[in-house]
């Protein structure tokens, strides 16, 4: 049967090569225990009896629990998140000592770059969990040129350290980390059972826990159907019990047969002789583990340092390393990590936690959060042989090039050795990358005038929007309506997005979210609240008025150019964002503001408003509807007579949908009048309130021109 390939456009909406059709069941196979010889003795009348031996003690049979045939019908990438499958033991305990997968890897070479292996109780709480480095698997499949009939997987054995199960557990395999960059992580799938355990999952926010996904994000052939498809993940143990049932469908189970032995009978001691005492081992690692309160999960990772009998200086830094990060304000699965690596590294984790703890208790914990590995290793060498200073220091501070988890390319090396040199190639790489991801959002940002010159902080905060650019959950509704402010096609860039881009770009996040400044090894820790439950208008609100933006120098940069402005004010809405009154007073990032004392007669041009300090309502309104009118929409000034005592003396007008609607999206109005009468004035009638229509050139327009 030929096998096909599947692959989409891009890496992390998942990659499938599947084979073959789904057919039958899977069944539970069993090999019954061979029952106890039975010793035939004559009896002194010639007659056979039957004396049994003494009852046995069974060794522990080892079990292989899976919902596979051996054969794979393809494999799978993990959808830039990973592979999760459940089990319920053969019998109870099961001692896991190891999990099988058949497995490879596409792409680059993976020597240094590792994925997540992790087991689960049944409440999903992380029991177990270890960083596995892809170089035990095949590497740098060529899956373009898949041939029909090979094999390019291989089963791998990942040893566990006798995890005792006595309920349903997981196994979760997360290669969301080496996804990316042109390279992923490949799992065999099996089609010949109806799937009722294996899943995906995806870490959300990026940093945060592991969720299974709702969705099915594969495409092409029958692995678009969930239910066709298990993971060829195996789970190898022991059990002493007898089998019991797993429900209605259960793994395949592989029994070694009991061996059944007859016990020696204990030996008694004869007139000057002893029995030797069995020597008690001490494990000092284990032992001074408990004496300091290490807890017990952390001290089970360190105790392999103890194994023999010994404990070095080494070891105990090790083990009173891992005693400080349990009392720091991280997470759990974090701080194991940390220790297991910790416990193969000791000294080179140990330096390099010490360098950053020298810089701030908060840049440690971050890299701690981040997960202290080779690839954090490599990279605070790289820094500290840098010349530059206050780069390398920024670098550091900000985990720039090394927040994906992933070891770092040449081309980031290059950058942070040479940052000037290297910008402009480090900016098409990173729009590339999220492009991989979303191509929507790569537009939005190749627009922005930010980025045809980009500061090192711009790409910075390109490598934080890719980090987010796959999530578009995380938006919720926001994400439509950052597409729908102002008219695509007409607008010169998404202003909406901008906004976001700035919030990145100064790392103002701390001021929405009051408890504790984002994370920075991934800005978007508590963008569940920061992106989908803040309004889109005050998160552009915010960047605009509260955050740096406001202040002198981020003022002069960003709202200092006329044209740059105008383009910016692209849409209605982010009009009414650039002025507020907070505590009575005045706040605007405009270079006018309203001077409701000056001459209401005088007429001047958007390039004369937007040169002055103060400005009366009519150079107000013909600003604004000259950046509407200049990104598509039909607007106008709206002027009433200075005879009135008092109200507003003028506003911009605007037409969407055959409506009108003035200033601040008061409306909508079927006609020019309504717009002019209604809350225009406090005090009058409609019929006392002469009207002017103006576009704007202060050529007047009569209305019933524009209400056609």
């Amino acid at each position: 049967m030929n096998r096909l390939i599947y692959s989409t456009a891009f890496i992390l909406a998942g990659i499938i090569v599947f084979t073959g059709a789904i057919s039958g069941c899977a069944s539970q196979q069993t090999v019954t225990p061979i029952p106890p010889p039975v010793i035939e003795q004559t009896s002194t009348e010639n007659q056979t009896t039957s004396i049994p031996t003494p009852e046995p003690t069974p060794i522990p049979a080892e079990v292989e629990l899976k919902y596979d045939n051996g054969n794979d019908a393809g494999f799978m990438s993990s959808a830039g998140g990973g592979y999760l499958i459940d089990f319920m033991p053969s019998a109870m305990p099961l001692t896991i000592t190891k999990i099988k997968l058949y497995a490879g890897c596409f792409g680059e070479s993976g020597e240094s770059k590792q994925f997540l292996l992790q087991i689960w109780d049944k409440d999903k709480k992380v029991l177990y969990e270890n960083t596995i480095p892809v170089n035990k698997f095949q590497t740098g499949l060529d899956i373009n040129n898949f041939q029909a009939g090979s094999r390019l997987l291989n089963w791998v054995n990942l040893e566990i350290p006798m995890l005792d199960m006595t309920d349903k557990f997981y196994v979760h395999i997360y290669a969301g980390s080496i996804s990316f960059k042109g390279r992923g992580f490949l799992l065999g799938v099996d089609n010949t059972v109806v799937n009722e355990h294996s899943t995906i999952t995806q870490q959300y926010p990026l940093g945060g826990e592991y969720t299974i996904r709702s969705d099915w994000p594969y495409r092409g052939g029958w692995g678009e159907d969930k239910n066709k498809v298990n993971w060829m993940i195996r789970v190898v143990g022991t059990v002493t019990q007898p089998l019991v049932s797993a429900g209605n469908q259960t793994p395949t189970i592989t029994v070694i047969p009991t061996i059944i032995i007859t016990p020696e009978p204990t030996p008694i001691p004869t007139e000057n002789q002893t029995i030797p005492t069995p020597e008690i081992v001490i494990n000092p690692v284990e032992e001074y583990a408990k004496s300091i309160d290490l807890p017990d999960d952390l001290a089970r990772l360190l105790k392999p340092l103890g194994a023999d009998s010994d404990m070095s200086e080494t070891d105990r830094l090790a083990v009173d390393t891992a005693k400080e990060i349990s009392k720091l304000n991280i997470s759990d699965p974090a701080k194991k990590g940390n220790v297991v690596y910790l416990m193969y590294r000791p000294a080179e984790f140990s330096k390099a936690y010490s360098m950053l703890k020298a810089v701030s208790d908060n840049t440690s914990k971050d890299y701690l959060e981040l997960g202290i590995g080779d690839n954090v290793i490599e990279y605070l060498s790289l820094l500290s042989s840098l010349t530059d200073r206050k780069f390398a220091d920024y670098a550091l501070k900000n985990m720039f090039c090394i927040q994906d988890r992933s070891p770092l390319t040449d081309l980031e090396k290059d950058f942070l050795k040479e940052p000037e040199k290297y910008r402009q190639q480090m900016l098409e790489y990173r729009l590339s990358q999220v492009g991989m991801k979303n191509g929507k959002m790569a537009g939005w940002l190749k627009e922005l005038p930010d980025l045809k010159n980009p500061t090192i902080e711009d790409l910075k905060a390109l490598e934080d929007e890719e980090g987010i650019a796959r999530l578009v959950n995380l938006f919720g509704t926001n994400y439509d309506s950052i597409d729908k402010e102002g008219i695509p096609g007409k607008r010169k860039f998404n202003a909406a997005w901008q906004a976001i881009h700035w919030i990145y770009k100064d790392w103002e996040q701390k001021d929405l979210e009051r408890e504790r400044p984002f994370d920075k090894y991934l800005a978007y820790e508590n963008a569940r609240y920061f992106f989908r439950d803040v309004p889109l208008m005050r998160l552009v609100n915010f960047s605009w008025i509260e955050s740096s933006t406001s202040k002198e120098d981020g003022y002069k940069k960003r709202w200092g150019n006329f044209d740059e402005v105008v383009n910016r004010m692209n849409a209605p809405a982010l009009i009414t964002q650039t002025s507020e009154y907070t505590g009575g007073n005045y706040v605007g990032v405009l270079p006018f503001k309203w001077d409701p004392t000056m001459n209401i007669n005088v007429m001047p041009t958007p390039q004369q408003v937007f040169n002055s300090t103060t400005m009366n309502r009519r150079g107000i309104s013909v600003f604004m509807a000259y950046s509407l009118r200049k990104n598509g929409y039909e607007a106008w000034i709206l002027t009433r007579s200075a005879k009135v005592p008092s109200g507003l003396e003028a506003d911009h007008l605007f037409k969407q949908d055959g409506l009108f609607y003035r200033g601040v999206g008061e409306g909508p109005y079927s006609t020019v009048k309504d717009a002019a009468c209604k809350n225009f004035l406090l005090y009058g009638t409609c019929t006392e309130v002469p009207f002017n229509v103006y576009d704007v050139k202060w050529k007047k327009v009569p209305p019933e021109t524009i209400e056609k």
